[in-house]
């Protein structure tokens, strides 16, 4: 008996048939849809959010449960898990422990809200500045704590206040300095405070030249030199060097050898 293969590129379907039988086999559908979180996932990610262990957290949902005494008398929306520990507390250390609990959320949520909001601000800069078209980043690049400076322009999204003592820069200040210019790229501007060095300018070129600063990164703005005028002192800088780096959130990380 004699069997006929055909093959069928339609659908990717492979068909093999014969006068005694014909089997028909499927590719298996492929889906990308992600399954919903069970309630054990949910409940689980509450009480991680919380930090409460699972014997805690067994006990809140059961006071906090609808007929429980305090559901009734507070905005459970409103109210945190901790509140409700503390009044089912039975001893005052047991109470401290919550109270602590609640401080540290509040403390927390206040310095997220700070954060935001300083954000929202920054944000609004680059939104407005935008609408006007200027040619200039965002104004809180302008300073760093008291000390302000020049605007940079808007193709610039990060910014560093380098800090240089020329009478103490050895080899590993300039191993320093060097890395950070190696990393520092088009997009970033990096402003050098040069300390030590008279008010000569043949010494800021100097420096220059020794660290590799080329002319292209003067001219473009990417990297500026400047003479140290009381900026070390005003931020209370007393190691050289020293690296203040500011993202486009404002928030300020400091580096130094």
């Amino acid at each position: 008996m004699k069997l006929k293969k055909s093959l069928s590129l339609i659908g990717l379907t492979l068909v093999f048939s014969s006068p005694v039988f014909a089997v028909t086999m499927k590719t298996p559908v492929l889906t990308t849809t992600v399954a919903a979180p069970t309630a054990y996932e949910v409940d689980e990610f509450e009480r991680t959010q919380w930090s409460m262990t699972t014997e805690e957290w067994k006990k809140y949902k059961l006071y906090s449960s609808e007929n429980s005494l305090y559901s009734k008398y507070l905005d459970m929306s409103k109210t945190t898990p901790y509140r409700i520990m503390y009044e089912y507390g039975t001893t005052d250390e047991d109470k401290h422990k919550w109270l602590v609990k609640e401080a540290e959320f509040n403390a927390k949520m206040l310095k997220s809200d700070a954060s935001y909001f300083d954000g929202l601000t920054i944000a609004a800069e680059s939104v407005v500045a935008k609408l006007e078209k200027s040619p200039y980043a965002p104004a809180h690049f302008n300073s760093f704590g008291s000390v302000q400076l020049a605007p940079m322009s808007k193709d610039k999204t990060s910014r560093s206040l380098m800090f240089v003592d020329l009478n103490s820069c050895d080899d590993e200040c300039s191993s320093f300095i060097k890395d950070s210019l190696s990393s520092s790229g088009a997009k970033h501007r990096l402003d050098i405070i040069i300390k030590g060095s008279g008010g000569d300018k043949n010494k800021l070129f100097a420096f220059a030249e020794e660290m590799g600063i080329t002319k292209e990164q003067v001219n473009t703005r990417s990297i500026t030199l400047n003479f140290d005028t009381g900026e070390s002192k005003a931020l209370g800088i007393n190691d050289f060097p020293t690296t203040l780096h500011k993202n486009v959130l404002g928030a300020i990380n400091v580096s130094y050898k």
